[in-house]
C-alpha cells in the first residue's frame, strides 16, 4: 500500500469534512466555520470544490482551515470513483461521505437541500428541537470528531469481510444468500448507530419534547452496497470491484457521524 503523503499529514489536524449541495446559499455557515477552526484542517472534496461559483464562497473555502483531500492510496481512489460513476444521484455526497470515512472524520452537512439527500445514505438520525449557541455546537462538534473515531477501527474491517463474502455467494448468483448476509451486517450497524448516539448525544436527547431539525445523522456506506445487491442493480460489477480490491479499501466503509450546520 503506497499511501499519498499528503493524505497522512491531513489526517492528523483534519477536524471534519463539509458537503453542500450546489447553489445553497452556505456563506454564513463556512464563515462560522472559518472563525470555530482557525488551527485545524476542515476538508472538502476537489469535485465540489470545482463546481464552486460563488466568488465570496469559494474565496473563503481557498484559506486555512479549508484544504482539498485527496485520495489516500491509487486504489482507494479507483474504489471510490467506480461508485461515483455508478450511483444514479447525490454522486458527490457519496464522495464526500467514503472520504469522510477514510480521513476517519465526520460529515458537516450544510443546507436544507443538502440535508434532504442525506436521507438516501442515512442509517440513523438524531431530532434535536433546541436551538444551539455556539457553545453548545462547538462541543457536540467535537464529540461527533471523537465519535467516528471511536467506531471506525470495530466497524471497517468487519465490513470489508461481510461485503466480500457476500460478493463471492452474488458471483455465484446465489443472490439471496448474498443478500441476507448483507442485511444482517446493516443491521447490526443500525443498532451500533442507535446506541452510540444515546449514550454519545444523551445532552441532545430531550425526553417528550415536540419534533426537531435532524442534526445528527450517522451515515453507513454498506448500506448503498446491500441497496444495489437487494435490486440486482450492477451488483455484478459491485462485486467483482470487492472482490479483486485490496483491503486497504476498507477504511472507506466505516460508519461516519454527519453533523447538521444548523446556524
Amino acid at each position: 500500500m503506497s499511501l499519498e503523503p499528503r493524505y497522512v499529514s491531513i489526517l492528523k489536524n483534519l477536524r471534519g469534512v463539509i458537503y453542500f449541495s450546489e447553489g445553497e446559499e452556505i456563506l454564513e455557515k463556512i464563515k462560522w466555520i472559518n472563525r470555530h477552526f482557525r488551527y485545524r484542517y476542515v476538508g472538502i472534496s476537489e469535485n465540489i470544490l470545482q463546481k464552486v461559483e460563488d466568488k465570496k464562497i469559494k474565496q473563503v473555502l481557498s484559506k486555512k482551515p479549508f484544504i482539498q483531500l485527496y485520495y489516500p492510496s491509487e486504489n482507494i481512489k479507483r474504489f471510490i470513483q467506480f461508485f461515483v460513476e455508478i450511483i444514479e444521484e447525490n454522486s458527490l455526497l457519496l464522495e464526500s461521505l467514503l472520504l469522510s470515512s477514510c480521513y476517519v472524520s465526520p460529515l458537516f452537512v450544510l443546507g436544507e437541500k443538502a440535508l434532504q439527500q442525506c436521507e438516501s445514505f442515512a442509517i440513523h438520525f438524531l431530532e434535536v428541537s433546541e436551538k444551539l449557541d455556539d457553545k453548545k455546537l462547538k462541543r457536540h462538534l467535537r464529540i461527533a470528531d471523537y465519535g467516528v473515531i471511536d467506531i471506525h477501527e470495530k466497524t471497517t474491517h468487519q465490513a470489508w469481510e461481510v461485503i466480500k463474502e457476500a460478493s463471492q455467494y452474488n458471483l455465484k448468483n446465489d443472490f439471496l444468500k448474498a443478500e441476507r448476509i448483507l442485511e444482517s451486517l446493516i443491521e447490526n450497524r443500525k443498532e451500533l448507530a442507535k446506541t452510540d448516539c444515546k449514550i454519545r448525544y444523551w445532552r441532545l436527547i430531550s425526553e417528550g419534547k415536540s419534533e426537531g431539525e435532524k442534526v445528527i445523522i450517522y451515515f453507513d456506506p454498506c448500506a448503498l452496497i446491500f441497496n444495489y445487491f437487494k435490486s440486482k442493480r450492477k451488483s455484478k460489477e459491485i462485486a467483482k470491484l470487492i472482490i479483486n480490491s485490496k483491503e486497504e479499501v476498507s477504511i472507506c466503509l466505516g460508519i461516519v457521524t454527519g453533523f447538521y450546520i444548523l446556524i
